[in-house]
Formats: structure tokens, C-alpha cells, sequence
């Protein structure tokens, strides 16, 4: 009988601290950049160069006790509420070892031409596993792009500090430090709900010349994409959530267009350009090509100016020294790859044909 008794008190005891172990409930994620108080999933943007973290916020509870939420980072506001956390130091030793794996969602294709329905999953986002920004649940971004990696070249696009970012991040409970499977995990939103807008973003601005609205920034590092006619802006029939329009204007991707007129503050359906000038290539300047006369910077052309080749926008940025518009002067563009700067002489290498310059909004 005392066996007995022994054994039954050695379960019941196993029980109860079986329900008042952690178990862990949900995660999100939330940034804070350098100068900030408050670590939110809000959408805003930094200035160039900024420090920003990113932290898991752990929810968990023990048995049916409250949720309880852990986070490295405080205060915290979630969805614009603030959110009462503890620090990561007070989850329970019960619970083991904590440990996050942190992604990126990023377009799983750089770029494709003539979208349609039955392209459309072209679009798609994926999470790419980034282990350089180690396994604790705060980091710091190192503003790297991972959906690259497959190709044997950096794409230069994605070498920009800048742009939009999204983090997914899985924190799972692990035994013993040695514990290579987590007892139990939980993951934040990530690609298979982004385009419900579930996983947060913020955006760096790159160090545009003034004259160049600085939510162009917001366009960089996107998949560049085309659309047919028949589905663009929108169509019945559509697959995915949002309509090619709605795509862009949310900053999902970005086309050709959309990346240009963003540079003066206009949109893919309102450019907000004048009419179209035509201009030819003259040895290393781009002339008017009715009369021949140069373009000169301040005059004729100005930083936030496009060039257009057919479906083809360069964004003009600044000029190289001599005054006039050359083939040496800096452009950005989206064009079959995420946006990138160049001298117009590499942008429009092989390209012959008509050139137009449209001229932004004052």
C-alpha cells in the first residue's frame, strides 16, 4: 500500500507541474529603430542608415492561467494598442530553452513579363530562412536580401540598405541547450498571409537627391512585374486577393511604371507627367531630336525627370559634372529585376529607338 501510495503522489505531482508548465500560445513581431521608444508592428519608415531591431513577442501561458507575453524589447504596441510584457529572463525554467529562427518574406521572383491568371502565382512571397541574424528573440537587421542566393551573381537591386522589410520569425521551446527538436513551437505571419497584410513592414529610405519624393524607397527591392492588358488594373476572374492594382499601390510589387511616376509622387493610373518630349542619343549627350539642342540640368531636365524605351522608365537622379544630360548621368529604374542605379550608358546598352523624356509635376 505505501508502493502504492508512493506512486500515485509521484503522478499526481508529475500532473500538476505538467499544468503549470509554459506552453507556448502565439508570436508576432515588432520593430524598433534607433531614437524610438515604443517596439510596434506599425508601418513607418527610417531615414537612411538607421539602426532597427526587430523582437519576438511571445505569448504564453501555464495551465489555464492568463496569457502572459514576453518580449526583449519594451514598452510594446501591437495593432496600436499597448501591450502589457515581461522580459525574456522570466519564462519560467520549466519551459526549457527558448530559441528563434528568423526569416524574411520576400518575392520569390525577381521579375516576369506579361502577367496573367494563369501567372499570377508569379507573385507569390516566400520566407527565406536567415541565420545570420542568429537564434535569440531579438536582432538586429542586417538589410540583406535572401531570395538571391540561388543565382551565382548579387542582384544590385538588392544590395540598396533600403526598401521595404518583412520578418517572419519561430520560437520554439527546447528541453536542454543541447535539444535539437523543440518540445513546441509557434510562428508569426509570413508568406502565406502577406497579402492579407498580417505581416508587418517597415521601410528605409534611401538617400535620394532632392526632387525625388522619398516614397520611391518604398518601391525598391519589390519584384519588378508587367501585366497584361485584360487583367490591369483589375479583372473578374483575378486568383489572387488583391487586384494587379491594389498589388502595387500596397507596396507588394512594382511595375516599370509604377516605380517612375513614384519618383515625382504620381502613381501607375495618375503618372503626373506633362506631354512627352522626343530625344535622340548625340555621341555621349541625349538631344532634343527636334532642333538637336542639348538638355541641360536645371533647365531642361531635373532630378526626378524620366526617360522612357517603350516599357522601359529611368528614373533621372543627378547629373555627372558637365551640365548637360549624358550617357555618364546617374538614373533608377525597375526593369526586369528589382530597382537598381545606373549610368544611362549601361541602362540603355543595346537599346536602340525613339526616347521620350517625360517631365514630372511641379
Amino acid at each position: 500500500m505505501v508502493l502504492v501510495a508512493a506512486v500515485a503522489a509521484a503522478v499526481e505531482l508529475w500532473t500538476v507541474r505538467q499544468a503549470r508548465r509554459p506552453h507556448l500560445v502565439s508570436v508576432r513581431v515588432v520593430f524598433r529603430g534607433a531614437g524610438e521608444r515604443v517596439a510596434s508592428d506599425a508601418l513607418r519608415s527610417f531615414p537612411p542608415g538607421s539602426a532597427v531591431e526587430a523582437a519576438a513577442v511571445l505569448t504564453y501561458r501555464r495551465g489555464r492561467g492568463p496569457l502572459r507575453h514576453l518580449c526583449a524589447l519594451a514598452p510594446v504596441q501591437l495593432a496600436g494598442h499597448p501591450l502589457q510584457v515581461e522580459p525574456v529572463s522570466s519564462w519560467p525554467a520549466s519551459g526549457g530553452e527558448l530559441r528563434a529562427s528568423w526569416y524574411t518574406v520576400e518575392p520569390s521572383l525577381l521579375a516576369w513579363r506579361e502577367v496573367g491568371p494563369e501567372s499570377a502565382d508569379k507573385l507569390a512571397y516566400r520566407d527565406f530562412l536567415a541565420p545570420e541574424l542568429g537564434r535569440g528573440l531579438v536582432t538586429r537587421l542586417d538589410f540583406a536580401s535572401r531570395n538571391d542566393d540561388f543565382l551565382a551573381r548579387t542582384v544590385a537591386g538588392n544590395a540598396l540598405p533600403a526598401g521595404p522589410f518583412r520578418l517572419k520569425v519561430r520560437v520554439g521551446s527546447y528541453r536542454t541547450a543541447e535539444d535539437l527538436v523543440a518540445t513546441e513551437s509557434v510562428s508569426s505571419p509570413g508568406a502565406d498571409q502577406v497579402f492579407s497584410g498580417a505581416v508587418p513592414k517597415i521601410v528605409v529610405e534611401f538617400p535620394f537627391p532632392p526632387g525625388i519624393d522619398p516614397r520611391l524607397s518604398a518601391h525598391l527591392r519589390l519584384g519588378c512585374f508587367t501585366f497584361r492588358p485584360e487583367v490591369w488594373p483589375e479583372a473578374a476572374g483575378w486568383p489572387l486577393p488583391l487586384s494587379p492594382a491594389r498589388l502595387v499601390s500596397e507596396g507588394f510589387v512594382t511595375t516599370p511604371l509604377a516605380f517612375a511616376a513614384a519618383a515625382g509622387g504620381g502613381t501607375a493610373l495618375e503618372p503626373g507627367w506633362g506631354a512627352a518630349a522626343e530625344v535622340a542619343v548625340a555621341g555621349i549627350e541625349l538631344r532634343y531630336r527636334r532642333g538637336g539642342a542639348p538638355l541641360r540640368w536645371g533647365v531642361g531636365v531635373r532630378a526626378g525627370d524620366v526617360l522612357r524605351w517603350g516599357e522601359m522608365y529611368l528614373v533621372l537622379l543627378e547629373d555627372d559634372g558637365d551640365g548637360t544630360l549624358s550617357l555618364a548621368d546617374v538614373a533608377v529604374f525597375a526593369w526586369e529585376e528589382p530597382a537598381r542605379l545606373a549610368p544611362l550608358a549601361l541602362a540603355l546598352r543595346g537599346k536602340d529607338g525613339p526616347l521620350q523624356l517625360l517631365r514630372r509635376g511641379a
